[in-house]
């Protein structure tokens, strides 16, 4: 069944409604009555959404109020016409599994499943790469990844939920350390290494000192001196 109709958020509503069903005009309610099925799914173009109890309101209007976060979600204005199209939910499978990536942060102690439970069930319809928010946790999202048996399911009864979120790879940090610890010995070998070459350049030879063909000659004590002074230069370097 297809027909225009105008969207509203439920913000316009004369009483707080933050349920995630739609609601109809009653004239819209009375022309999806003219059809049988069991519960209808206002089809968008960007997203499903079902359809629950008719307001008083706009009676003789063919009007539909969804969930503030749905309209934005869908990028429409407060009035927009637009053409719907409505799909009887039997026409859809029944949800088996739904696998959500959480986007951005959760408490560690909480469960948001106990927090999805009934707004998933107004909601009605959910089909892979939707966003939806989570009750009471503002700015936080939640990506459909995958859902059996379908890309688009009907949420009929119990159905396992996933949640998957993000955090520091363990991995990533145990071997960040040993990897600058590595790269510090390294330089450190390096560097004994250079000394100890230094020090054997400026090492003295004494069996040559004292040699007649020593290019040291004949040593007094001054030479004598600077040889032991030398050799513990050397001492300190090689130790």
């Amino acid at each position: 069944m297809n027909c225009l109709v105008k969207v509203y958020s439920k913000l316009y509503l004369e009483t707080d409604d933050d349920s995630w069903s739609a609601r109809p005009s009653k004239d819209l309610m009375r022309r999806l009555h003219s059809e049988d099925s069991a519960r209808w799914i206002a089809a968008f173009d960007g997203g499903r959404i079902s359809v629950g109890d008719p307001v008083n309101s706009f009676a003789s209007s063919d009007v539909l109020f969804v969930p503030p976060w749905f309209l934005e979600t869908l990028g429409l204005e407060d009035g927009e016409q637009v053409n719907l199209t409505f799909e009887k939910s039997e026409t859809l499978p029944k949800a088996t599994r739904l696998s959500f990536k959480v986007i951005g942060d959760i408490p560690a102690d909480m469960d948001v499943r106990d927090l999805l439970e009934e707004p998933l069930s107004q909601l009605g319809v959910l089909e892979v790469g939707q966003m939806i928010p989570i009750p009471i946790l503002e700015g936080t999202m939640l990506l459909l990844q995958e859902c059996e048996p379908e890309n688009v399911v009907f949420l009929d009864g119990e159905a396992d939920l996933e949640i998957e979120q993000d955090s520091p790879s363990a991995s990533a940090l145990a071997t960040t350390e040993p990897v600058e610890h590595t790269q510090i010995q390294s330089f450190t070998q390096e560097e004994e290494a250079q000394e100890a070459e230094e020090a054997q350049e400026e090492a003295i030879d004494f069996s040559q000192m004292f040699s007649p063909t020593s290019v040291y000659g004949c040593i007094g004590p001054m030479g004598i001196l600077n040889a032991r002074q030398s050799n513990q230069k050397v001492g300190r370097l090689l130790g």
